[in-house]
């Protein structure tokens, strides 16, 4: 069985501090983790626990078979996709286990949480500056296919952060932002919508994180600015612990085609979290993915991050509508996760409306929503893409329909909650 140390930058702390150990052993087939808080870390005055489910009590030890042994919250700082592709390479392999890959993975991992022995070398990680990049795009040439920006990235710091797009963390502007280009399957237009989508959801009432777009040679990327972690004004990095959708609803709830993997039972687990406050925004969110067509909305691209006074909603993230190449958006008929409580995600706006009563929103309040967002975005669209000095894309496909056509207030009332 193996062994690695589980560290926690506290609420406030500049440091780490080491929570516990966690083990990794069992059988082919039939993996093991283990976690066991530690004996300074218990007497610790400022401890928290790791998460509200798996490793809530500081007694005893901690026990899971979920995802190769891998307790929840551990999985939200392992690489997957580009970050997991990217260490492959720069250590010649072709598969690594899972603690070899928490250990040897970057220092960029999202929240306060690492999961290793060498914790210096997380600590020493320093990212480039979004200068160091832009010269790396200046340098591609036009004609050159996305997979060239992945061959470029690795000369830099590599990342932990998970899905498949090439991304990077970069110091912009003093603080920690996250670089996103087009992936290999997706339209080199990507990067720019998803720039419109997530500025769209701010200026819909929607706390996102903040964007900016940027365009060398032809070659776009959306900069997101990290919210959980920030320089301050002396100089030290801070990191806010983070916990995904995915590790609030559990691994069987989380999985595809799960019957819990909807929104409401989101809200529900985070509710047992200490979550307060959430409901209308989740749902506002929800919404807004069917307005956009942003079906790629899974349990693991939306977050809570813990701050002194508790876990709370993460701003929102992620909201990228699938551009294969061409440049035309796709129709989204279903979310990945259910609007409703039965597990249905059809993209529409009744399910949206039956929604809102289970999200405690009024009929009218959420219809006004609907009309007003919807409007937002048609209007704003094009407009938006020229502002960024890029040719306008083709607007989302979704057609909302007027309100005679959307259900009946009569009819929404009777429906069960």
């Amino acid at each position: 069985m193996s062994r690695k140390s589980v560290w926690i930058w506290l609420p406030g702390a500049t440091e780490p501090t080491m929570a516990g150990r966690f083990s990794l052993g069992g059988y082919p087939g039939r993996p093991l983790g283990e976690f066991q808080y530690g004996e300074a870390y218990l007497a610790h005055s400022g401890r928290i626990s790791l998460d509200q489910r798996q490793l809530l009590r500081f007694k005893g030890t901690a026990r899971t078979t979920d995802y190769g042994g891998l307790f929840d919250i551990f999985r939200d700082v392992r690489p997957e996709g580009f970050g997991l592709d990217m260490l492959y390479r720069r250590r010649a392999v072709t598969s690594m286990s899972d603690l070899d890959v928490l250990e040897y993975s970057a220092g960029d991992a999202v929240g306060a949480l690492e999961v290793c022995d060498d914790i210096q070398a997380k600590m020493d990680f320093v990212p480039e500056s979004s200068q160091t990049m832009f010269g790396v795009m200046e340098e591609l040439e036009p004609s050159q296919s996305n997979a060239h920006i992945a061959t470029r990235l690795e000369r830099l710091p590599s990342t932990s952060l998970g899905g498949e797009r090439p991304k990077i963390t970069v110091l912009h502007k003093g603080q920690l932002w996250i670089a996103k280009f087009a992936g290999s399957k997706d339209d080199p237009s990507s990067p720019l919508r998803e720039y419109l989508c997530m500025t769209l959801a701010a200026m819909a009432g929607i706390d996102a994180a903040q964007v900016e777009f940027v365009q060398r040679r032809g070659r776009g990327a959306v900069l997101v600015k990290r919210f959980d972690r920030w320089i301050d004004a002396a100089g030290k990095c801070r990191r806010m612990h983070f916990a995904s959708g995915a590790t609030m609803l559990g691994a069987a709830t989380a999985s595809r085609d799960a019957p819990g993997r909807t929104y409401l039972s989101l809200a529900g687990n985070a509710l047992r979290w200490g979550v307060a406050g959430h409901m209308a925004e989740l749902w506002r969110r929800m919404a807004f993915n069917v307005l956009v067509g942003n079906g790629d909305d899974h349990p693991r691209n939306h977050g809570f991050l813990r701050r002194e006074g508790g876990w709370q909603l993460s701003p929102a993230y992620d909201i990228a509508p699938y551009t294969p190449h061409g440049g035309q958006a796709l129709e989204v008929k279903a979310l990945s996760m259910g609007l409703l409580r039965n597990g249905d995600a059809g993209a529409n706006a009744d399910n949206l409306l039956l929604a809102a009563r289970q999200f405690g929103i009024g009929y009218g309040e959420a219809n006004d929503y609907l009309d007003n967002a919807y409007q937002l975005i048609h209007e704003k669209w094009g407009g938006l893409a020229k502002d960024a000095g890029e040719t306008p894309l083709a607007p989302p496909l979704f057609k909302l329909p007027v309100r005679p056509e959307r259900m009946p207030e009569p009819v929404w009332q009777k429906t069960r909650r």
